[in-house]
Formats: C-alpha cells, sequence, structure tokens
C-alpha cells in the first residue's frame, strides 16, 4: 500500500464484552492502513475483558492505549478517547463491532484527495443469529445537504464514519441516541462522501441497547425537539416528529402531521408511503 500519511485514531469503548471485544481489536490490527493508534477505554468491566486485552497489548504495545475508569457510560469514554486522541483522523469502533480490513484506507483516501471532506461513510451489514442482513445501500445517491438527511434519523452506524479531527465531544446526559445528537452537531455545515461498499459490521445479540424499542423512541423524539426549538428545517423535523409519535402516542402525532404539511406540501406524499409502510409491517408500531 502506498504510505498516504495521517495517523488515525480509533476510540474503542467497551464494558463487558469478553465475547466480542477480541474481534474488534483484530479487525483494528489487520487493516492494511497501518498509520494507526488504538484507544480502548473500559468502562469498568467486571468479566474477562481486561485479561483479552492485556494479551493484545502484549504483542502490539506500541498501536494500543488502554486506560480503565469508573462506569459512567460509553458517551463519557467516547470523550475520554477524543482527549487522549493524536491523530489527524477519527475513528470510532463499539466493541462489538468490526470492520473490513481494507476500510481505514480506502477511507483515508478519499479525505486526503478531497480536503474539502470533512467525512466519510460507507455501507454496513448487520449480523444476527448468524444471518447478514444489508442496509444502506442507498445512502450514497442523496441529494442535496446530507444534514437534511441525517435529521430524519441516524443513519450513521457509530463506526462507519471517518472524520477528520474536530474537538466536538458526546452528551454525557444522554443515555441513548448520543451518536445522533453527537453527528447532528458534528456534521453540521460540513461536506459529506460516501463509499458505496460494505466496509462495517455490526453484531445485533440480546445486549444490544437497540433491543429497547419504545425507550429508543422516546429518545430520538427528545433529539427532534431539540432541533425544533432552533428554527430551523422544521418542515422535515415536524414529519419526523409525526412518524416517531405515530408507533407511540397517535393522537400526538395528528399534530405534527398538520404541522409537518403546512410547512411543506410534500409531506402529504411522505406521509402516504410512510403510512402503506406501516399497514403492510404493523409490528413497527407494537413496543415489547
Amino acid at each position: 500500500m502506498k504510505y498516504m500519511g495521517g495517523l488515525v485514531s480509533i476510540i474503542i469503548p467497551t464494558y463487558n464484552r469478553q465475547d466480542f471485544i477480541g474481534c474488534a481489536i483484530e479487525s483494528c490490527l489487520n487493516q492494511t492502513y497501518k498509520d494507526i493508534e488504538i484507544i480502548i477505554i473500559d468502562d469498568g468491566s467486571t468479566d474477562n475483558t481486561k485479561n483479552i486485552i492485556d494479551g493484545y497489548i502484549d504483542k502490539n504495545e506500541n498501536k494500543i492505549k488502554y486506560i480503565v475508569k469508573e462506569n459512567s457510560g460509553v458517551s463519557s469514554s467516547r470523550n475520554i478517547g477524543i482527549k487522549l486522541s493524536k491523530g489527524e483522523f477519527i475513528q470510532f469502533l463499539d466493541s462489538d463491532d468490526f470492520m473490513e480490513e481494507t476500510k481505514v484506507e480506502k477511507h483515508v483516501r478519499l479525505l486526503k484527495d478531497n480536503p474539502s471532506i470533512f467525512g466519510v461513510f460507507s455501507g454496513t451489514i448487520y449480523y444476527k443469529e448468524g444471518i447478514s442482513n444489508e442496509v444502506f445501500r442507498n445512502l450514497c445517491k442523496f441529494k442535496g445537504s446530507f444534514y437534511q438527511v441525517l435529521i430524519k434519523g441516524n443513519c450513521i452506524p457509530i463506526h462507519s464514519i471517518i472524520t477528520r479531527r474536530t474537538e466536538m465531544y458526546f452528551d454525557e446526559n444522554m443515555r441513548c441516541y448520543e451518536d445522533w445528537d453527537y453527528w447532528l452537531r458534528a456534521l453540521k455545515n460540513k461536506q459529506i462522501s460516501y463509499i458505496d461498499e460494505y466496509l462495517n459490521y455490526v453484531n445485533i445479540h440480546k445486549n444490544n441497547t437497540s433491543k429497547f424499542r419504545k425507550e429508543m423512541t422516546l429518545g430520538e423524539i427528545c433529539i427532534l425537539k431539540k432541533l425544533e426549538s432552533k428554527g430551523e428545517f422544521l418542515g422535515i423535523i415536524k414529519y419526523s416528529l409525526f412518524t416517531k409519535y405515530y408507533a407511540i402516542e397517535k393522537k400526538k402525532s395528528l399534530s405534527y402531521l398538520f404541522q409537518a404539511i403546512k410547512l411543506d406540501k410534500f409531506n402529504i406524499i411522505r406521509v402516504v408511503k410512510f403510512i402503506i409502510t406501516r399497514v403492510n409491517n404493523k409490528n413497527n408500531d407494537i413496543y415489547e
């Protein structure tokens, strides 16, 4: 590989991930792009996570920084990683996920060739019980502002993007969708590019926080209301609030439905498509 230059800081928060952390670390060490540092922040694990990480440090001492702290959440861990990082580029990676071996190289090459681009993301494959489900195939076709696409929902898995260094930090008061909140702040008014390849992998398992569907939806609503208070892109935000409330409080969703249509007549088409999709898949409205 031709050397392109530019240290990439890979920040890995972890908590009781003894079954997955090894795969995450190996996916970093196996990258074809070698100018990396791996910063692992252990949020007070009580299982065998530390012993597994120590085994990798013994063989890769110059590549891995390992910090153990009291349990205080993933946002705190990521923020510590950002503060300790020295890279020109930032890559987040959850400790139960992993990356294809050419991912960092391909992202950095695009960033190096295009100085105006702030971040590059790529496709993700989700794994559940050994069955793969490909997603985000069409995100490269977005038109206009990517920020407006992002307002509609968190379409960037945390490890699918590499950005240039920024002093932006995660909101440590948030317990879900903290990554969406982070991207909404970090990527606003930034130029984003996309690699139409599947270079990221997510493990769906019983301990994923995303299984708590109602709580996650309430978290989305909280973030959308923060955006609503700023008075920008209100047509998109009102429509997004309608879609979220539709699943948990249909009467309240009607108010946002009327507001969304009043602000943007094209929302009528979006609403019709949304309702047809939900009618065809009623399970989307059920929280267990």
